[in-house]
């Protein structure tokens, strides 16, 4: 018991230091210069950042429900692979989706050649774009939810003689909303903290509260027009987590008796063709992006310019090592988030609530903070502080879905462990987390992916010789020319791979033993 003791007061103090007291740093600097202007035009910055929030939100919707159909229609080893390709966006940094799909549509392209169809950069290619990465999101929320319903009600209903409309009006919708509107507001939080999407891609011309934030600290230092909007992006934040909290207890969680069978006939040939459309759509971009990247250059070149410093872009590192820097920082954060999420999620403990405080806050006000509180103590160029705001960022996340699986634990296994003279670390190895693997892995995989596709705080805190892939590829995508989009896409490229394989590593560690 003294053990869990001091890990949870080592939980607290990690708390109070690496996210209470920055916030702190940047409100006694906010208060000092408030005034009317601080306010003035907050009402047209939050009605701009809800417009593309929910268009995007809308756009990802609209694609990701025929898809979770599809894949609910047609189950097996062809839905593993759609699951793969389209989570996969969600895990890329916003500049390698950037990169992405400015290869597929961007202006002269081979899209705007062979389709006339060619998208500048702003409003509609920021929706786009956000769109695109978070349909795989939703996908995975409604598609387990939806496979459930018809193998449990639905068999039941098709038994009794209920026609397939009627199944659908009083069984799937009913049940499946929740889990719908659980995905669809959590889409719409990640649109609402978009940063680096609208930074790159809308032309100067799209306004956002995370954008905002960051334009009125360094270009302005109006520390008090971030403080107002941080507040503001809180409570925007506050308000989509309680009713996805809400939504979520609401939620059915329906155990299916069996495996539901495919589907013959015209559907099946429906859901295949959704598939493979699908498969296309996620796919093509990469496709696109080889051939940006290597086609019509010298391969030899090509791998030596990624082996050395870009010049004149401020940067010491390269981008081959700027890749595994990101890679490294992200498996620090897995381990300690993951440490820390188990510690926050045992029974009896406030810590629950405590780590989920900093999902609501932007992520470049806390790397603003970070710069306020840690620059007077000196320790700016500590390696380490990169990983520490990755961790408070992911916790929250990471600290709800292990949660999730804990809670659901029947407590008559800990109980016959006590009875049997078990200790408490051997409770934890042989029974939770054997019962846990698939949380475990589904939070793990959370935590890798937020860290090694942030870009924000990477932005805020990186230094000329530690910068991470997503800050490199960002800088080489606003400098002109051919080579240095070439680079970006090589790196991008490179980086979209690590991300597969982490993915596929994910998929097979997580998957049911009977598969």
């Amino acid at each position: 018991m003294r053990g869990v003791t001091v890990a949870r007061l080592l939980v607290w103090s990690g708390i109070a230091v690496f996210f209470i007291i920055p916030l702190l740093f940047i409100a006694s600097r906010g208060l000092q210069a408030l005034a009317w202007t601080s306010v003035a035009d907050v009402p047209s910055i939050l009605a701009a950042t809800l417009s593309q929030a929910v268009w995007s939100t809308v756009a990802a919707v609209c694609v990701a429900i025929p898809i979770a159909w599809a894949l609910t229609v047609v189950p097996g080893r062809a839905t593993h692979w759609v699951l793969l390709w389209v989570s996969v966006p969600f895990i890329i940094p916003t500049p390698v989706a950037a990169v992405l799909l400015q290869s597929v549509c961007g202006p002269q392209t081979w899209c705007g050649a062979l389709f006339g169809i060619e998208v500048a950069q702003g409003f509609v290619f920021v929706v786009l774009v956000q769109a695109w990465y978070n349909i795989g999101l939703i996908v995975r929320v409604v598609t387990p939810a939806w496979a459930a319903i018809r193998g449990t009600y639905g068999a039941v209903a098709a038994t009794l003689g209920a026609p397939i409309w009627r199944q659908h009006t009083s069984i799937t919708i009913p049940l499946l909303t929740p889990s719908l509107l659980n995905g669809t507001l959590l889409v719409l939080l990640y649109c609402i903290g978009s940063f680096g999407v609208i930074v790159l891609l809308g032309g100067g011309r799209i306004v956002s509260l995370e954008v905002e934030i960051w334009r009125q600290t360094s270009q302005y230092l109006r520390i008090d027009r971030t403080m107002v909007l941080a507040l503001v992006q809180l409570a925007l934040s506050v308000v989509v987590l309680r009713a996805v909290d809400g939504f979520g207890l609401h939620q059915p969680r329906p155990a299916p008796m069996y495996r539901s069978p495919a589907r013959t006939g015209w559907v099946r040939w429906l859901a295949i063709g959704v598939m493979c459309v699908t498969l296309v759509v996620f796919v093509l971009p990469y496709g696109a992006l080889a051939v940006r990247a290597f086609v019509g250059t010298d391969p030899g070149a090509a791998l030596r310019a990624m082996q050395s410093p870009i010049r004149g872009s401020g940067m010491s590192i390269s981008p081959l090592m700027s890749l595994v820097r990101s890679l490294w920082v992200a498996t620090c954060v897995t381990g300690i988030s993951m440490v820390i999420a188990w510690i926050a999620t045992t029974p009896g403990t406030r810590l629950r609530s405590a780590v989920a405080l900093p999902l609501g806050v932007s992520t470049i006000t806390l790397g603003l903070g970070y710069l306020l509180w840690f620059g007077t103590l000196g320790w700016l160029t500590s390696p380490w502080l990169l990983i520490a705001v990755h961790c408070v960022v992911v916790l929250p996340l990471a600290t709800r879905q292990l949660l999730v699986g804990r809670d659901r634990l029947p407590e008559q296994y800990a109980a016959a462990a006590q009875t049997l003279g078990a200790t408490p670390l051997r409770r934890i190895w042989q029974i939770e987390v054997p019962l846990l693997r698939r949380t475990l892995g589904a939070a793990a995989s959370l935590a890798y992916a937020l860290s090694l596709g942030d870009y924000a705080a990477a932005f805020v805190l990186s230094r000329p010789d530690s910068a991470t892939a997503p800050v490199i590829i960002a800088r080489l995508l606003n400098r002109p020319g051919a080579t240095n989009y070439a680079q970006a896409a090589a790196l991008s490229l490179v980086f979209v791979v690590c991300c597969v394989l982490v993915m596929v590593m994910v998929q097979r560690a997580t998957a049911d033993r009977d598969d």
